[in-house]
């Protein structure tokens, strides 16, 4: 997930530190639509959990000097440390706003999303050998 917001970003990567992805687990979750909707579901908030805790100890965040950007001088990244409490809580909020949105269009289209899915990856979650 990437984030800007005027002079700052925020970035997190699936994999990471925290990451508890599991392939096979996403595929077990086929079985029924439900179970498929509540993994994303539960995917936005864990994202949601993890931005909040990244961005107020200002992991994951860049800042630009955006002062002097013309063509031949681009944004010039800066030390992190002096993003202030409010700087912190409008890019968070903005962070929110995209999960939100995320979380809207699953909502709203879980069982389309579900069904593509199904028919793209013909597999029996029956049959499935889930390894951890």
């Amino acid at each position: 997930m990437d984030f800007e917001t005027n002079s700052f970003s925020y970035r997190y990567k699936r994999g990471g530190r925290r990451s508890k992805e599991n392939p096979s687990e996403f595929l077990a979750n086929l079985d029924f639509p439900e179970s498929f909707r509540e993994l994303l579901l539960n995917n936005i908030k864990q994202l949601k959990q993890i931005a909040t805790e990244d961005i107020n100890q200002s992991k994951g965040v860049k800042t630009f000097d955006t002062s002097n950007v013309r063509s031949d001088s681009p944004p010039i990244q800066t030390p992190t440390e002096s993003i202030g409490n409010n700087v912190k809580a409008k890019l968070l909020e903005k962070v929110t706003a995209k999960l939100d949105e995320q979380e809207k269009l699953i909502l709203e289209n879980w069982q389309e999303m579900y069904e593509a899915i199904r028919k793209a990856l013909p597999i029996d979650p029956a049959k499935l050998i889930v390894t951890k």
